[in-house]
């Protein structure tokens, strides 16, 4: 008898804490869920053969220049944001895009291209521009915005045209 009443003495300390650790972990919503609710109460998958086992090395090398990829920038990689560190002069601004927009659309008047090394330098300048005019308190103002963006327009245009054909 004095067995059975420890059993149910400690039956009941058992369900106590099961009830106990189930509202303390529903009441946190962030919580992360036990391993058995997270994949649905399914085993994770045994390894079944040497390939599930270990990467081959033709896959590891092309995770590894993947990751370089991302990493590296490249022509298609955008460049974060940069903060002008001096105030930019507006009408310089402007007046060196309108040059640049219209020294490439004489380019391509003549019916000239660039290779796609200089055509990168050339498009990452335009957009540099671009990027400096729109910083600008003038581009605040409706009016000078539009000249802005149709002259950076121009630019997209005129740079698409005037990339050599591989």
């Amino acid at each position: 008898m004095a067995v059975q009443k420890v059993v149910r003495i400690v039956a009941a300390v058992a369900a106590i804490g099961l009830v106990g650790y189930a509202v303390v972990v529903a009441s946190r919503p962030d919580a992360e869920a036990p391993a058995a609710a997270k994949d649905g109460g399914q085993r994770p998958r045994a390894a079944s053969s040497k390939s599930d086992r270990e990467p081959s090395p033709a896959s590891a090398e092309r995770r590894a220049r993947v990751a370089a990829t991302k990493s590296a920038a490249g022509p298609l990689a955008a460049p974060p944001p940069a903060e002008p560190t001096t105030p930019v002069d507006y009408e310089k601004a402007y007046g060196e895009l309108e040059t640049f927009v219209t020294d490439l659309e004489a380019m391509h008047a003549k019916s000239k291209t660039i290779p796609q090394p200089e055509w990168v330098e050339r498009y990452r300048r335009g957009n540099e521009l671009v990027d400096a005019l729109m910083r600008t308190p003038e581009a605040k103002d409706e009016g000078e915005r539009k000249d802005i963006l149709a002259l950076n327009m121009r630019f997209r245009e005129v740079i698409q045209k005037v990339l050599a054909k591989p």
